[in-house]
């Protein structure tokens, strides 16, 4: 029995060592080629980098890759070319891919009449910019404009802006009064047939929030800070069946009344006791 097991022992040893052979070299193969791969890896990845420093360094070098040509784009009433000129200096020493197109775009939007600007490289030397200007359509207090949504920006002093409405109000309040305006040229577009324009030089929202229009020769209509809708339906009113005294007599009107309003007169045109009919007429039913 004990010839029979170191036979089989003496049969099986010689196996068991191939086999061991053979998983060590598979595992050094699989070392040597993994240790290859990530060499091969970090030298592919630092032959990148270098790549790329040295194309980022060339495209930096605006000799080789020159912006040849900037095309403007958009209509443009107010700002002039030699602002836009002055915006865009600072980049005309860089290259095509160097160029910051969001530093363009913000030199850009710093002009105060630009509000929107888009800029965009075009192959392969070309850059595109599109601008477009605020629309003003109102004038905001002594020193800036309005746009339709009420946007703020700074008064040129265009003259073209001095035939625009004249708003005045709290910070803030910009669309609102817009908004009140647009009523106001709402009720009192259809009398402008029978009567003529309203003489309207400013819509005014006190500090109080409180309307008032300012009309020619200085008068002042008020109207308070409730019921606005209501109490200028009634100023319409009285304005178109002729009611409202001469303007050149006035300093203010108040419809801050339930009903009717109330006039103050000019010193100069102030009534008497005696005159029964100028005392009627400063304060009024409709």
């Amino acid at each position: 029995m004990r010839d029979f097991a170191s036979y089989v022992n003496n049969q099986r040893l010689p196996d068991k060592r191939g086999v061991s052979m053979r998983r060590d070299i598979d595992w050094w193969m699989e070392f040597v080629a993994s240790k290859l791969a990530k060499c091969l890896f970090l030298l592919l990845l630092a032959a990148m980098l270098l790549l790329g420093k040295l194309f980022g360094q060339l495209a930096q070098d605006a000799s080789r890759f020159p912006i040849n040509d900037i095309t403007l784009k958009g209509e443009i009433k107010i700002t002039t070319a030699e602002k836009i000129h002055a915006a865009l200096q600072p980049f005309n020493q860089t290259s095509f891919f160097g160029v910051d197109v969001n530093a363009v775009s913000a030199s850009l939007h710093e002009l105060p009449w630009i509000q929107q600007v888009s800029v965009e490289r075009a192959w392969p030397d070309q850059l595109l910019i599109h601008v477009s200007e605020y629309d003003a359509r109102y004038r905001w207090g002594d020193g800036y404009l309005l746009d339709a949504s009420g946007s703020r920006f700074p008064n040129s002093g265009h003259q073209a802006f001095a035939a625009l409405p004249l708003l005045i109000g709290p910070d803030g309040f910009e669309s609102m009064v817009i908004d009140t305006y647009e009523k106001v040229e709402a009720v009192f577009l259809p009398i402008a047939a029978a009567k003529g324009q309203l003489p309207l030089k400013q819509l005014v929202l006190t500090p109080y929030l409180s309307w008032e229009l300012h009309l020619d020769k200085q008068v002042v209509v008020k109207f308070g800070r409730d019921q606005f809708g209501e109490r200028l339906q009634r100023f319409a009113e009285a304005y178109q069946v002729g009611k409202i005294p001469e303007l050149e007599k006035l300093q203010t009107i108040d419809f801050r009344y339930r009903s009717g309003f109330a006039v103050k007169w000019q010193p100069a045109f102030a009534p008497k006791a005696n005159e029964a009919e100028l005392i009627d007429a400063s304060h009024t039913e409709i």
